[in-house]
């Protein structure tokens, strides 16, 4: 993938007047604070977007795509936007009264750009136009159950207004990736000692997508983790 950082301006504005979008954004790279290295690539290009993406990608033109109308359904399980290399037409902004919701902690990105796709096609350029610094004390690393709460929220709401036009595969997909964050924050909340917190996400992880896991997770929230951490240490068993 060709480096872009010195002119993605120029780069993301040709995109816009290309597709006609309003929206644009392109891969991001990350610097690793702990030790200095700089990622051998982008998270996308690491992650095969254009392969994995593929069915909800038009290639326009050289590394210019236009992302089909059914691409927020893809959103709801794959987080690929980095807001760091965002770049919108300023026209864009009064579509919204709230851009970022302040009552969100965390996802508040991702909420916006699910309600901005619902006003303009949205564009991705090939490129690295941001290095960005990755580090234990980010607000999504140092507070992993908040991140899922709010995460969930923002999820649940526009699966409700997407599923309509989704296809059963995406979902299904869109269910499981619920269930999972709801399981995890019920996790964390029995860890916690919020016995009655954790059954309530264990039921709404349930209602998702019915998990075995989630059953058990939920009987076994009527005991403190600490007599089952005890117990299946006589046991020589796993706690989790």
């Amino acid at each position: 993938m060709r480096p872009a950082v010195s002119h993605r301006l120029e780069s993301a504005l040709h995109a816009l007047q290309l597709t006609g979008s309003r929206f644009v954004f392109a891969d991001v790279q990350r610097r690793y604070e702990d030790t200095g290295t700089l990622a051998p690539a982008g998270t996308l290009a690491s992650a095969a977007f254009l392969d994995v993406a593929a069915p909800y990608l038009q290639l326009v033109n050289g590394n210019v795509f236009l992302c089909r109308p059914t691409f927020p359904a893809y959103l709801l399980t794959n987080i690929v936007i980095n807001t760091s290399t965002v770049v919108i037409d300023r026209e864009l902004l009064s579509a919204e009264r709230t851009w970022f919701d302040e009552s969100l902690v965390c996802a508040e990105d991702i909420d916006l750009w699910f309600r901005w796709a619902a006003h303009t096609p949205i564009a991705f350029v090939n490129e690295v136009h941001t290095v960005i610094r990755k580090h234990a004390a980010s607000l999504t690393a140092s507070q992993p159950v908040q991140t899922h709460m709010d995460g969930v929220a923002v999820r649940k709401a526009h699966l409700e207004r997407l599923r309509p036009i989704m296809s059963a595969a995406e979902a299904k997909a869109a269910d499981q990736n619920l269930s999972e964050r709801q399981f995890h924050v019920a996790y964390a909340q029995w860890c916690s000692g919020r016995g009655s917190a954790a059954r309530r996400w264990y039921r709404d992880s349930w209602s998702s997508r019915p998990t075995t896991a989630a059953v058990l997770g939920y009987v076994k929230s009527f005991i403190p983790r600490a007599h089952v951490v005890a117990l299946s240490k006589a046991l020589g068993r796993s706690a989790d």
